[in-house]
């Protein structure tokens, strides 16, 4: 009987000896996940053999010869893989998907203001079909999901919708920022270290041109409208020489899609660009002619399309709109050599293009009421030796005297449409920062604490948020703020030139 098993097994061994040395094969298995990225180290046996695939996920197995065998491959996060094959003579080439074990849980997608980090309510998630709205605390909960990568489309109205991949297998609680919609539009000299105006969101994403700038020339002073609908700036787009060989600029306005370029403005020394509250006007100071000693005041209707000059019968001093839009005033000097000529004071009324002469001699800081009632200013009485403080009664004429709150009325200050929040520049201790006080307590506190910031700010989406500048060595930025507690978000640098630090009104 012994005899007999050592004779069969001889028998077998040389059988198999034999079918190794006339018909050898060799198997190569591709392995790869269902995305067909390659799958490292997943273990493959056949036929008692163990291999593990390489840095390429390929697993070689030789010693095999035709015939059928049982392939057996595992590794950890795949569902295992079994399949029998059948070799062939020679090379067999196999390519095996591995299907990734699904686990399933609870996630949780917590949703927060980008700039102010608040929680947000409503916001609406989608994970494979399924949709959730955040609930008071900002959280969407979703039951049973696979615990792998998931396409999440997060969306909410006043938002930048987000479409991304989130990893729940890192963390099955997610926190997810989302940035409220709006465009910055800024000057920069990114574009070969001439300065262009460009256009982003409020974290810095989709930053783009507003609008090609073209050879030597540069497009700068870009300020946009009230309702972000139009971006105007001045521009030396044209390349047009003068007699000292710089390039005349004018003004151009575009809609904030960059559609529509149109020149709008075309007098010599241009300066003082601005828009009224209401969005239907541009006003600028001006000369007619390169030669001519004596600004004007030019009015822009974007609705029209037509400008109109006021201030013909002296040289302009400086001008403000009032805060509804309704009218702007301006201060006149008399032109040397021009006996025709007068200084004073006046108002312009949109609504009946009438203009009216409210002082005969010139004065200053010439400024707007919040509510719109009075045009208020200042001038020294020489018989009295002291400053009076004058205003207007825009609806009746009358002028009356008027006390101003204090020397912080002279602050760079904006305000919200209610007057019930002031947001002021102010340098403390040398350092300048934006500080919000609230009519309703008086209370002052710092938004900003950078210590850097410079040049203009003001209120972006319904008074929400303000955007404002910081410079500093080596760092031209623009940020942005909450009217609530946030620290300030840095949007994108400016001019990105070592050093190149920009005037205010850049």
């Amino acid at each position: 009987m012994l005899i007999a098993i050592l004779v069969l097994i001889w028998q077998t061994d040389s059988y198999s000896f034999l079918l190794l040395k006339i018909f050898p094969a060799k198997l190569e298995v591709k392995i790869t996940d269902e995305n067909n990225e390659t799958v490292i180290g997943a273990k493959g046996n056949i036929n008692g053999i163990d291999k593990i695939s390489d840095n390429q996920g390929l697993l070689i197995i030789n010693n095999l010869h035709a015939g059928t065998y049982k392939l057996l491959i595992t590794t950890s996060g795949f569902d295992n893989y079994e399949e029998k094959i059948k070799l062939k003579k020679g090379v067999n080439n196999k390519l095996v998907q591995l299907r990734k074990t699904i686990v399933t849980d609870n996630v949780s997608i917590t949703t927060k203001n980008y700039i102010n980090g608040q929680t947000i309510k409503g916001v609406k998630i989608k994970i494979l079909g399924e949709e959730r709205e955040t609930d008071e605390k900002g959280i969407a909960l979703f039951e049973k999901i696979a615990i792998d990568d998931h396409k999440v489309t997060i969306e909410k109205e006043g938002y930048n919708k987000i479409e991304k991949n989130i990893i729940f297998s890192d963390n099955k609680d997610q926190v997810i920022e989302i940035v409220p919609s709006g465009k910055l539009y800024f000057v920069s000299n990114r574009d070969g270290g001439k300065k262009g105006v460009y256009l982003a969101n409020y974290d810095g994403t989709e930053l783009s041109q507003l609008v090609k700038r073209l050879g030597e020339g540069e497009d700068y002073n870009a300020q946009s409208s009230p309702d972000k609908n139009w971006v105007v700036f001045m521009s030396t787009r044209d390349q047009e020489k003068k007699a000292d060989g710089t390039f005349r600029d004018y003004i151009y306005l575009i809609k904030s899609s960059g559609e529509s370029l149109k020149k709008i403005g075309n007098q010599y020394s241009i300066n003082g660009v601005r828009w009224s509250s209401d969005n239907k006007y541009i006003a600028w100071i001006g000369k007619e002619g390169q030669d001519d000693f004596s600004n004007k005041l030019y009015i822009y209707n974007v609705t029209s399309e037509s400008t109109i000059k006021l201030a013909e019968n002296g040289g302009l001093n400086s001008f403000a709109f009032s805060f509804s839009g309704k009218t702007i005033s301006w201060i006149q000097n008399t032109i040397y050599g021009d006996i025709n000529s007068e200084k004073g004071t006046y108002i312009y009324r949109f609504s009946n293009n009438s203009t009216k002469k409210i002082t005969d001699s010139s004065v200053s800081d010439l400024k707007y009421s919040q509510d719109n009632q009075y045009l208020l200013y200042s001038y020294y009485d020489t018989e009295e030796s002291k400053t009076l403080y004058k205003q207007y009664n825009i609806e009746t004429g009358n002028i009356s005297n008027y006390t101003p709150d204090s020397a912080n009325s002279r602050r760079e200050r904006i305000f919200t449409q209610d007057g019930n929040i002031e947001i002021f520049k102010e340098t403390r201790d040398g350092k300048t920062d934006l500080f919000l006080k609230e009519k309703s307590t008086n209370v002052e506190k710092n938004i900003t604490n950078l210590g850097t910031v410079s040049g203009d700010f003001y209120f972006v989406n319904n008074e929400n948020y303000i955007i404002f500048s910081s410079v500093k060595t080596a760092e031209t930025a623009n940020y942005i703020t909450s009217t609530g507690s946030s620290i300030p978000k840095k949007i994108v640098d400016v001019f990105l030139t070592q050093n190149y630090f920009y005037p205010e009104g850049y």
